[in-house]
């Protein structure tokens, strides 16, 4: 096990993790076009998680640190990560249900009604996972 100085000496890692914005950006982008691809946002976390979790494995096995999570990094924007994908879901939410036309094309049965149920049965369960997460 290294000690911090040990760590500290070792070169910088210049890999995905040290600055958040790219990821904050690709997200905002992908809940934006949303209503026209609805996978986008998935597809987008799922690329996330997977540079999140090739970055750990680097940091353990290329540059030899055993707790490559101890310390937090990337500053204001993955603490602020979260905030961003809860308010893209709010705002995916009535985009995808009121505005985009693929619903109507795929669902052509589904009415106002069942529309504004969906609404806010979806509205909360995003608020009920944000506040799951920020717990």
């Amino acid at each position: 096990d290294f000690s911090h100085e040990e760590q500290a000496g070792r070169p910088a890692y210049r890999g995905q993790l040290q600055s958040g914005v790219h990821m904050a950006v690709l997200v905002v982008y992908s809940f934006v076009l949303s209503p026209v691809c609805p996978v986008a946002p998935l597809l987008s976390y799922l690329w996330i998680m997977h540079r999140i979790n090739w970055d750990k494995a680097g940091l353990s096995y290329v540059f030899q640190r055993p707790h490559p999570l101890v310390s937090r990094g990337g500053g204001f924007w993955i603490d602020s990560f979260p905030l961003i994908v809860t308010m893209a879901c709010l705002v995916q939410v009535p985009l995808v249900l009121f505005c985009s036309r693929a619903l109507s094309f795929w669902l052509p049965g589904v009415t106002l009604e069942e529309r504004w149920g969906a609404f806010a049965g979806l509205e909360a369960a995003v608020l009920l996972t944000a506040l799951y997460a920020w717990w």
